[in-house]
């Protein structure tokens, strides 16, 4: 089966399911923009960089040709394609897989393999839980259902993908199960090398990674964190960077709760440096936040997850007082119970530990790769 993925631009979350996907098909990934290290640090990372781990290795790749007079992912036309038609059709596809449809990019494939009949399989992250005007849920409500008539099937995400499909009128024949996943073997082996047995002595360790952006919320832990009763026996870790380092630094420090700033870490370093102390990890995120894979990450090493309700990963992930706690995003006195509710359990003795692998066990890597594949056998009948 030769297939084709077409995406933005090289991901560190991405380039593991395409070489386990290499294993399985003739697959070829075209990447529709090349991305720098100055545009990861308009991204929100706060800092320049590339990520320490291979992300074009182990499967066959090209980039095409990008004429966005400002190549952006974050904007509708920030890629646009030229050529598409000749470079996609020369790998003869006997189908087609879009990670979404923003940018541009994505529909112009889209449209090429609509006309040359290839089987085309979708690959988005949406949910229902965005707060969006009356006039732009009925325009989604006319456009949707018609838009995804297109596509011959679905690699789902999770629940909350599959209901953002079904409510659009997607029939649950197209519907294939593809978990989102990160590296496992990569974090399996990291937590193994870095995670002792015994938990390192001090306060209660209580993480955020991730941009330190407003959706991602960062504020709402420090706040939340201050007004805790626990506040005395806790400490923020916060794992990342963003134009919000400063601000929430300040709080902190006026707030007088303990916090310790671990600056950005790249892919080599998250787990020794990042969650291999942690005794929970928190992501308050309030809208936009698709899944939450650091929350994959961080559950891989058996730590427990306090998510707010705008997180798509939560119905998936989190399971109350045995994988971690949901909060209602914005909701600092929630939060706060939350994370008292959390540490209370561990001064207890309490060990999430095993019930949060179990949990993540179910969404692998491999698990991933098997979905996918599915949808492409499914697209092709």
């Amino acid at each position: 089966m030769r297939v084709v993925i077409v995406t933005t631009h090289p991901i560190q979350y991405q380039a593991p399911l395409f070489r386990e996907l290499a294993k399985r098909v003739d697959l070829s990934v075209v990447f529709m923009m090349r991305q720098t290290p100055k545009g990861q640090a308009a991204s929100g990372f706060g800092v320049e960089f590339e990520w320490d781990t291979p992300l074009l290795e182990g499967y066959r790749h090209v980039f095409a040709n990008n004429v966005a007079t400002s190549p952006s992912t974050n904007r509708r036309d920030g890629i646009v394609l030229q050529g598409h038609e000749s470079l996609l059709a020369s790998f003869r596809p006997n189908a087609v897989m879009t990670m979404g449809w923003f940018p541009r990019g994505y529909l112009q494939v889209i449209q090429w393999a609509k006309s040359m009949n290839v089987p085309v399989v979708c690959r988005g992250e949406s949910n229902l839980l965005s707060n969006r005007s009356l006039a732009k849920k009925i325009s989604k409500s006319i456009f949707f259902p018609r838009f995804f008539r297109q596509f011959d099937a679905f690699a789902v995400i999770g629940r909350r993908n599959r209901e953002f499909y079904r409510h659009y009128g997607v029939p649950e024949r197209k519907l294939h199960d593809a978990p989102y996943s990160v590296d496992t073997p990569f974090f399996e082996t990291a937590f193994a090398q870095h995670r002792t047995p015994v938990r390192k002595a001090g306060p209660w360790r209580i993480g955020f990674v991730g941009k330190l952006i407003p959706k991602k919320c960062p504020m709402d832990l420090a706040s939340a964190a201050a007004v805790c009763k626990s506040k005395d026996r806790i400490r923020l870790v916060i794992i990342g960077d963003g134009p919000l380092r400063a601000t929430l630094d300040g709080l902190a420090q006026k707030s007088d709760v303990d916090a310790e700033f671990r600056g950005f870490l790249n892919q080599s370093e998250i787990v020794e440096k990042g969650y291999s102390d942690l005794d929970a990890i928190v992501l308050p995120s309030g809208e936009n936040e698709t899944w939450g894979l650091v929350i994959n990450e961080a559950m891989t090493g058996g730590i427990p997850a306090i998510v707010s309700d705008m997180v798509g990963c939560g119905p998936d992930l989190i399971e109350a007082g045995e994988t971690g706690y949901e909060f209602q995003a914005g909701n600092i006195r929630q939060l706060s119970e939350r994370i008292d509710r959390l540490v209370g359990c561990l001064e207890s003795g309490h060990d999430f530990s095993d019930a949060v692998c179990r949990r993540i066990s179910n969404y692998s890597l491999a698990r991933t790769a098997a979905g996918i594949e599915s949808a492409f056998t499914a697209a092709l009948l």
